[in-house]
C-alpha cells in the first residue's frame, strides 16, 4: 500500500462507522504526526506506529538486537484487537500514518467523503482560475 493508502485507512480509522473504542478515537485526534515511529525493521517488517509503551519496548528490544521470537509476540492481532475494543492505547502497537496529525474529528463516511470532494472541487477551481 502506498503512501496515500496509509493516508486514507489512517482517516478512515476515525469515522463512526469503525468500531473502536472511544479512547482510540481520543488518542487519533490529539496526536501529531511527530507522534509515529517506524516499527520492526530489525525483522523486515517494517511499519509506522503511534508512539505509545507497546511501541518503546519494541524499540528497546530492536536496540538491543533482539529477535522476531521477542516482537512478533507483541505485535499480535489479538493486542491490537483487544485495544481496539478496550481503549487501551498503550497495549498494542496501533498501526497509523504520519497524517494522524490531520485527524481532528470523528465524523461518518458519507461526511468524510463529501468534505473530501467538496476540498477537490475547491482545489480544482482555484487551479483553474490560475489559467
Amino acid at each position: 500500500m502506498g503512501a496515500d493508502g496509509v493516508m486514507m485507512a489512517t482517516r478512515f480509522i476515525a469515522t463512526k462507522e469503525c468500531e473502536v473504542h472511544p479512547n482510540i478515537y481520543d488518542e487519533m485526534i490529539k496526536r501529531q504526526e511527530q507522534d509515529t515511529t517506524l516499527i520492526c525493521k530489525s525483522i523486515g517488517l517494517q511499519g509506522r506506529a503511534l508512539k505509545n509503551g507497546l511501541v518503546k519496548e519494541i524499540l528497546a528490544i530492536e536496540e538491543r538486537n533482539g529477535g522476531p521470537e521477542e516482537i512478533l509476540p507483541l505485535m499480535s492481532g489479538h493486542r491490537s484487537n483487544a485495544a481496539w475494543q478496550n481503549g487501551d492505547v498503550d497495549g498494542a502497537a496501533l498501526m497509523v500514518g504520519q497524517s494522524i496529525g490531520l485527524v481532528k474529528d470523528v465524523v461518518s463516511c458519507q461526511e468524510l467523503l463529501d468534505r473530501m470532494v467538496a476540498e477537490a472541487e475547491e482545489i480544482l477551481r482555484r487551479s483553474l482560475a490560475l489559467f
